[in-house]
């Protein structure tokens, strides 16, 4: 199972945050990637400096023929599609979309390195990491997780998505605001 995240806190080409969102899962499906399911969308709390918009986010589970190189390569076409600009880390954006997990593979990781270490680790541009070294940071990617494939278990860490919850639903930063009513 592959795991994309999605999310968007600006209008663009593409409209508003929510539309944004769900013609991401649309675009997915047209470049090879079979949506198998697809989560609730939830408004979240900007993370990072600066004020921003809140984010719209959602995860879907797929499916691919394309190794991760190649699928990273068509998540950024369509990043650029919906009128993505790469200013910065932490900043507002049209569409993003992050490579969670694909399958149980393990790449880009530091064997000698704690997993909470790797969360602060940026991976230079084009890299390719799996799992994402954020993801049991962040509750906007682990709520959506856990609405699509609860018992998923992180394959670092070993923690499932419904324990990665647990910890998470008190944090402060991206946290979730409410479950938006859309569909993809």
């Amino acid at each position: 199972m592959l795991l994309i995240a999605i999310g968007s806190n600006l209008n663009g080409p593409w409209g508003t945050p929510v539309e944004t969102a769900a013609r991401a899962v649309r675009a997915l499906q047209s470049c090879g990637v079979a949506v198998t399911r697809t989560s609730r969308f939830y408004r979240t709390a900007p993370i990072g400096p600066g004020r921003q918009a809140p984010y719209v986010n959602l995860l879907v589970a797929a499916r691919s023929h394309l190794p991760p190189a190649a699928l990273l390569m068509v998540l950024h076409r369509i990043e650029a599609k919906a009128g993505r600009v790469r200013a910065g880390r932490w900043r507002e954006r049209t569409l993003d979309l992050d490579l969670i997990a694909y399958h149980r593979l393990v790449l880009g990781w530091d064997p000698d390195r704690d997993p909470a270490r790797m969360a602060g680790a940026v991976p230079r541009p084009g890299a390719v990491v799996v799992p994402h070294p954020r993801l049991h940071l962040r509750p906007f990617v682990v709520r959506p997780l856990v609405d699509i494939a609860p018992l998923w278990h992180h394959p670092v860490t070993g923690d499932s998505a419904s324990g990665l919850w647990l910890r998470l639903k008190r944090q402060a930063d991206g946290r979730i605001v409410e479950v938006i009513n859309a569909a993809a």
